[in-house]
């Protein structure tokens, strides 16, 4: 079985795990960036960029130099595809991160926005998708092409919904699983809170920023 591992709003992860899937779901008017090796694709990874996480330019400039040291410094590789997901090319979201990645010197090997995407989608024999109806979803297995697709629970196995997916059920190691139930419940908490801190990209790994970021009247054990 593989090891699906959802990355959160906010979230970036990175994987060398050759056995782990990463999944991010929902870019309409967010985006997804991957960054996968060149030479070697289980080297990934994932982020899901909010409008929080592109608040400027500045800002902006900051988080992709985040996702660059951490997949660089995880992998010793500096020869990665970039593949951008989801947006609206006319929106602020684009606008705002398209330039910080020239400056990063982060070449686009492909990016669909979510019009883009339904265009193509709605080629194939399948149920027609929209704006509204649309689930975009990003796929990062252990190849060098991720999938662009819109979500179906039969693309895992077993069957999984897109709430489980993004709750960790999907992840094969109870410790896994509990770890990444105690960053879903926080992260939630920073993105409706208001905090600064959901200006910042985060990582599920980073048992630390949990702790140090959970609400003030449940203190998490880690």
């Amino acid at each position: 079985m593989k090891n699906y591992r959802y990355v959160a709003q906010g979230e970036f992860f990175v994987t060398t795990d050759p056995n782990t899937t990463l999944v991010t779901t929902g870019m309409t008017e967010c985006m997804a960036l991957a960054f996968i090796d060149r030479k070697n694709p289980q080297n990934r990874l994932l982020a899901h960029l909010d409008g929080q996480i592109l608040s400027n330019y500045e800002n902006t400039q900051k988080n992709l130099a985040t996702l660059i040291n951490a997949f660089t410094d995880m992998t010793r590789t500096t020869e990665f595809d970039v593949h951008v997901f989801g947006g609206q090319r006319k929106r602020r979201n684009y606008r705002m991160l398209l330039p910080e990645m020239e400056k990063a010197r982060l070449e686009i090997t492909k990016s669909l926005d979510i019009h883009e995407f339904c265009q193509l989608y709605n080629r194939t024999p399948r149920n027609k998708i929209n704006l509204i109806s649309a689930c975009c979803t990003l796929i990062c297995e252990n190849s060098l092409e991720p999938v662009y697709t819109n979500y179906d629970a039969s693309y895992f196995e077993p069957k999984m919904s897109e709430d489980d997916l993004s709750k960790g059920k999907a992840l094969l190691s109870q410790e896994e699983k509990e770890a990444y139930e105690k960053f879903f419940e926080v992260n939630e908490h920073v993105l409706s809170s208001g905090l600064g801190a959901a200006q910042q990209f985060r990582t599920s790994a980073d048992k630390l920023w949990v702790e140090e970021h959970a609400p003030p009247s449940k203190k998490l054990s880690i």
